[in-house]
């Protein structure tokens, strides 16, 4: 894996997180994505499936970013 000083932060992370998260030890760094991931659990059972007539209301209404999220 590439050092810290070789990877660049998606442009939509603000600068003090961009600047903050390298510093972090390994640990850190784990528990943060575990939190991260949680976040993302919760918010795609918060956003819910869609209820419009005719669809499946199984399908995530945000399934397509979803797919492309681990795409890179």
């Amino acid at each position: 894996m590439p050092n810290d000083t070789t990877l660049t932060p998606p442009e939509l992370i603000p600068t003090y997180l961009a600047e903050g998260i390298p510093k972090q030890d390994e640990s850190t760094l784990e528990d943060l994505q575990e939190y991260a991931e949680a976040l993302i659990q919760n918010h795609d059972q918060a956003v819910g499936t869609t209820n419009e007539p005719g669809t499946d209301r199984s399908a995530p209404v945000c399934a397509f970013r979803r797919e492309h999220r681990h795409s890179s």
